[in-house]
């Protein structure tokens, strides 16, 4: 993503646009990604339970702020027994 000044551009507008959009409610995915890491930090002792709740924020962040979308393919099809 770093190398592609587009899609880092477009990360991190899309960043402060959540933060600013969620400011009031802490609703948007950033906040929500926050909550859950904080969960996961919070967990007395438990491994997996910590570790899920890490995985699930990070998750939730980075697939919120890299909207990035696969381009166009054109795939030729042929019979393999005609």
């Amino acid at each position: 993503m770093l190398n592609n000044i587009p899609n880092s551009s477009a990360a991190g507008l899309n960043a402060l646009t959540q933060i600013a959009v969620g400011w009031e409610n802490s609703d948007t995915s950033i906040y929500l990604a926050s909550d859950k890491f904080m969960e996961g930090w919070n967990a007395s002792g438990e491994g997996d339970v910590k570790y899920q709740k890490y995985g699930e924020s990070f998750q939730l962040l980075f697939s919120q702020l890299l909207k990035i979308s696969a381009g166009e393919n054109s795939i030729e099809v042929s019979p393999t027994n005609a």
